[in-house]
């Protein structure tokens, strides 16, 4: 028996191959064994919010010039708080508002991240509550 493997998303690479033995370089040739895969983007059939709103920008921005400072090369997360509210610009419309990033313990790597245990979760959910906020994504 055969057992099949699963090709998962980061194993794919959409990067052309840049020097194919077949032809003259790209940008002036290339064919199918050089070009990338092809990518289908479709919209999300149903939606969580319309729009997400930060209030706290430098706190975002902090979150994102440290992610840069590092060239971009080790990714984070981290936790959002805040609250829904309706968004009067679509019908039936949701609107995230941000009010704090919480960044757990974690793991980074190239393309990917993963949140270690965090002993102090239960402490920042109970100020989050105490604020009247609540965990609303990563």
């Amino acid at each position: 028996m055969v057992a099949k493997t699963k090709l998962t998303p980061e194993n794919v690479s959409y990067k052309m191959k840049k020097s194919c033995p077949y032809h003259p370089p790209y940008p002036q040739a290339m064919c199918n064994k050089c070009m990338p895969p092809a990518a289908n983007i479709k919209r999300q059939t149903w939606r969580h919010v319309d729009y997400a709103e930060f209030m706290n920008t430098r706190e975002v921005g902090n979150f994102v010039s440290y992610w840069m400072q590092q060239g971009c090369a080790i990714q984070r997360g981290g936790l959002l708080y805040g609250y829904y509210a309706e968004d009067p610009n679509y019908e039936g419309g949701v609107r995230a508002i941000v009010e704090a990033i919480y960044e757990p313990p974690q793991q980074g790597e190239v393309s990917s991240f993963e949140f270690n245990f965090d002993e102090n979760e239960s402490l920042v959910d109970r100020v989050a509550e105490a604020l009247s906020l609540e965990r609303i994504g990563w």
